[in-house]
């Protein structure tokens, strides 16, 4: 006399619904982290490239600001101090930066470069002197589409007060 008695346990088929559910669940997280990981990438690389942005334009007005004067070169200009000169030059798209003894290229990202010039009455003596220069950058462009177009404005001031304030500045 034998009893039946059943055993509780999971079928073939139970098993293999779970497989398939369970691949499910981790294609699509695989896709999600991989979709996630790719869009903060690209927000990674436009944060890069607006602080390289950041950095040139704090530079630039930091050097025009110790810089006594604006001096225009053919294809570029010039910040001349008491004690060192800085050359900004473009290069086709390239804003290269040279001094003494050394040669940088600070952007590859550079459209423009219009130069400013000065009032011929408001200062004598300097006969190449500029008002100020505008960069147009392009930053974030590829293959596929332009990218963002950001300006600098670097403006040297002539006149009496301009010193003064410099030194005001740097006392402070």
């Amino acid at each position: 006399m034998f009893s039946k008695q059943t055993i509780p346990a999971f079928t073939m088929m139970d098993i293999l619904t779970g497989m398939v559910v369970m691949s499910l669940v981790v294609v699509m997280v695989f896709y999600l982290m991989s979709a996630t990981s790719q869009q903060s990438f690209g927000y990674q690389k436009v944060r890069l490239e607006l602080n390289t942005y950041l950095l040139l334009k704090a530079d630039l007005k930091r050097q025009t600001e110790q810089a006594e004067r604006i001096e225009e070169l053919p294809d570029g200009f010039k910040l001349v101090s008491a004690d060192r000169e800085i050359s900004y030059l473009q290069q086709d798209r390239f804003l290269l930066r040279k001094t003494e003894n050394s040669i940088d290229t600070l952007s590859g990202d550079l459209l423009e470069m219009k130069k400013i010039p000065l009032d011929s009455g408001r200062v004598e003596n300097i006969p190449r002197a500029l008002a100020g220069v505008e960069l147009k950058l392009n930053f974030g462009s590829d293959n596929t589409h332009q990218g963002q177009i950001l300006k600098c404005y670097l403006y040297k001031e002539y006149g009496l007060t301009e010193p003064m304030n410099q030194k005001l500045i740097r006392e402070f």
